[in-house]
């Protein structure tokens, strides 16, 4: 075992259960247990600016679970910290530990369990969460300088390409999102990363996981990104297959929605800028991610960027 691991199990009264890497992260994941609690480890490389995003997602996850308990939120430390900074190995490190979410993903191919229950139940945790989210907001006076302008995709080593056919676009979408306006109660924190790799499912029931992405924007853009996700789960070169997939669960997620949280006639207006923008991150996202070497998802990419040129809506 690693210098790093034998300090995590030191800090947080913790057992490493499995020394085998987890999932596809952009963080380093393991399973331990702390105590009698399943847990997850989340290692990730130390920065003044990682260190300041995880210390607003995990007090925001912490404040969330006493009204959503859909939520695998954070166990803080022995010394009752929510994160650990560990120096080991000639690095430094940012520790985080979560209760495990119980159960497993969803079989997208299973459709008795990929269905509308599951869709309205989504819909659900979502409006809980928005809603405990905007009186957080106004009592933590959250000043907006972690927002979508911060997050990854403005990160140096996330623009150190440039296709020069779509930069004019991703500029103009930018300009468009900064005109919106950010009135309190359409703007706080969300998760912008909800889909169907980052909750768990068992008797119906959903814990959402996975908040590394959050950040300080728009609900409505929230709700967009599982649509924007939900939609690709069907086959991209068919278009009246993604739009039948969108459709099919677009109803039933807004209709849980609905049930914790107002959604106001005016964010319609606002979902074909932020799908056309979501589009925009997730081609620069992967241009950026794999330009210049042997590209798996270069076919996609094509024509994703050919969609995004003749202005087709998502």
């Amino acid at each position: 075992m690693t210098e790093l691991l034998r300090q995590v199990q030191a800090r947080y009264g913790a057992r490493i259960e499995n020394q085998n890497t987890l999932g596809n992260s952009a963080n380093i994941i393991y399973e331990l247990t702390v105590g009698d609690l399943p847990a997850i480890l989340r290692l990730s490389e130390y920065s003044p600016a990682k260190a300041e995003h995880v210390r607003l997602e995990l007090a925001w996850m912490r404040y969330l679970m006493q009204d959503v308990p859909e939520i695998a939120g954070p166990i803080p430390s022995v010394s009752g910290k929510l994160f650990e900074v560990i120096e080991a190995e000639n690095s430094r490190w940012i520790a985080c530990v979560f209760h495990r979410a119980p159960g497993r993903l969803v079989d997208t191919g299973n459709a008795a369990e990929w269905n509308p229950a599951l869709f309205r139940r989504l819909g659900e945790v979502t409006g809980k969460m928005h809603t405990a989210t905007r009186p957080y907001v106004r009592a933590t006076g959250i000043d907006g300088q972690l927002n979508w302008r911060h997050n990854y995709l403005f990160w140096p080593e996330n623009n150190r390409l440039s296709d020069p056919d779509i930069e004019p676009v991703w500029e103009q979408a930018l300009g468009e999102m900064e005109r919106l306006p950010g009135p309190p109660d359409d703007f706080g924190l969300v998760h912008t990363d909800i889909h169907y790799l980052n909750f768990h499912v068992q008797d119906g029931n959903i814990t959402l996981f996975d908040f590394d992405d959050c950040e300080y924007g728009w609900y409505a853009y929230d709700l967009a990104s599982t649509l924007f996700f939900m939609a690709g789960t069907g086959d991209y070169r068919d278009p009246e297959s993604g739009r039948a997939t969108l459709e099919g669960f677009a109803v039933p997620y807004l209709q849980g929605y609905r049930k914790h949280a107002k959604l106001p006639a005016h964010w319609g207006a606002m979902m074909p800028l932020f799908l056309r923008y979501r589009r925009l991150a997730q081609y620069k996202f992967f241009y950026n991610r794999f330009g210049g070497r042997q590209n798996p998802h270069e076919a996609y990419l094509a024509w994703v960027k050919e969609d995004i040129l003749q202005g087709f809506p998502y």
